[in-house]
């Protein structure tokens, strides 16, 4: 996704972005490790490359990010692709149909390019010909580093930037606005089957393991609720939870009550009952003169 570098209307979490671009700068501390840094909203953010790898959740540590340009060509040859220079410059519309598409998505969703998206450069042909695990997080990195030492920014990799921001975040305002990006589209899909200038007309499959995923999408899907939905789940059963321990407790106590009242009135009543089982035996006792004695006028 590219944009140039201007604040759009209506979108404060753009304005972040740009002011991020705008105020960055690139460090190097004592461990070597190369730090974007830039304050937004008073605030310093950084970037590095484990931090990408991070937020961005890629297990990719251990992988590659570069070819011998030999080994490139090599395996570009068996993919069906030909080329007549050594110029580490290659065209999407060379190669299969699938491999088009798939090009063409990562060009969108991961390349530092902001025009010409017929041609990508060696790290994107290392991405596609090894069917190896690629750092995309280095990739993604050295981008945003040479994108800050141009004069004329524009908005690179503007969902990830948003991501680091929001990590320092922590309650975050939805999104009132929905944006659409138009880059799948039919007229896209007839691009991608169209044939170029320099195809040799070989058609090659993806790899195996490309299509792994699928084959399991094959089935039918396992539909993960929203996450907003889960919290509200937990929320309500946590507050269902608690209202019963609340009910449990108030029923405790009000058992406690009755039993100490109960207590209560039968000590009062056998105390009772103890002084008018005595008067009575004191009252057969007395002899008519004595209950005349103490008989009231």
């Amino acid at each position: 996704m590219v944009a140039f570098l201007k604040k759009p209307q209506g979108s404060t979490y753009f304005h972040q972005i740009v002011d991020f671009l705008n105020s960055t700068h690139i460090n190097t501390p004592e461990n070597r490790e190369i730090v974007i840094t830039a304050t937004i909203d008073g605030r310093v953010k950084s970037i590095t490359e484990a931090s990408i790898r991070r937020h961005l959740k890629l297990e990719n540590s251990e992988g590659i990010s570069s070819l011998p340009n030999t080994k490139i060509f090599e395996q570009l040859s068996l993919m069906g692709y030909v080329s007549n220079s050594d110029r580490l410059t290659f065209h999407k519309g060379r190669f299969s149909p699938q491999w088009r598409f798939y090009i063409h998505t990562i060009l969108h969703c991961l390349s530092p390019k902001k025009n010409d998206w017929e041609q990508f450069s060696s790290n994107i042909a290392t991405v596609i010909t090894t069917n190896r695990t690629f750092n995309f997080s280095k990739m993604i990195f050295e981008g945003m580093l040479k994108n800050l030492d141009n004069k004329s920014k524009f908005l690179m990799y503007p969902r990830f930037i948003q991501i680091f921001l929001n990590k320092y975040k922590r309650l975050l305002k939805p999104h009132k606005s929905t944006y659409f990006a138009p880059t799948i589209t039919q007229k896209l899909f007839r691009n991608m089957r169209r044939a170029s200038k320099g195809y040799s007309g070989v058609d090659v499959p993806l790899f195996l393991t490309m299509l792994v995923q699928g084959l399991i999408l094959q089935s039918d899907p396992i539909i993960s609720p929203p996450l907003n939905f889960i919290i509200f789940k937990e929320l309500a059963q946590r507050l269902y939870e608690e209202e019963l321990a609340e009910v449990d407790r108030a029923q405790k106590e009000r058992e406690k009550q009755e039993e100490a009242t109960i207590a209560f009135l039968t000590e009062d009543f056998d105390e009772i009952q103890a002084r008018m089982d005595a008067d009575h035996e004191l009252a057969a006792r007395l002899t008519y003169e004595e209950k005349e004695q103490f008989t009231i006028e």
